[in-house]
């Protein structure tokens, strides 16, 4: 599975996990060979359904390059259509949005994921920018503006 396809399940997990019955889907995942027998055991002794559709998630995001398309069509074929449209249209948006910010000091982060701190001396502007990325390096730009790019994790789209 590709990493955009494991971020349209996770950014959709609330939704999952109020709206699925992992039972349902189980025996078509089972067929395709997404979900083994032993793990459909290990699902089944989970009480609540919330935790066992966050397991259920899981194993299906480690099944491997056909597991999204099978788990998309599990939820088709269970009548769960409305499920699968907004799995989908997580996967089909776009999920980052273009700011320009203009020279100030400012630190820009999303409540789900902190994605760029920007930094200025105590002076209070600087015509360079020095960005963080999510893997700890930085960045140093000499404009006056920086396109930044936020990841929106949660599926909304607005104004940071």
């Amino acid at each position: 599975m590709n990493e955009k396809h494991r971020n349209a399940l996770q950014a959709s997990q609330y939704d999952i996990c109020q709206e699925l019955d992992a039972e349902d889907v189980l025996p078509y995942l089972n067929t395709k060979g997404i979900v083994q027998d032993g793990q459909i055991e290990e699902l089944m002794v989970i009480a609540r359904k919330e935790m066992r559709n966050m397991r259920l998630i899981h194993i299906v995001k480690g099944a491997g390059p056909l597991a999204f398309q099978e788990f998309i069509n599990a939820l088709q074929i269970c009548n769960k259509e409305f499920l699968a449209s907004k799995i989908l249209a997580r996967l089909s948006s776009s999920s980052t949005q273009q700011l320009t910010l203009p020279e100030k000091n400012i630190t820009v982060s999303n409540s789900a994921r902190e994605t760029s701190d920007l930094e200025t001396p105590a002076s209070g502007f600087t015509s360079g920018i020095q960005s963080r990325d999510l893997f700890g390096g930085t960045q140093n730009n000499q404009v006056a503006h920086r396109d930044i790019v936020i990841y929106n994790f949660n599926g909304t789209i607005g104004q940071t």
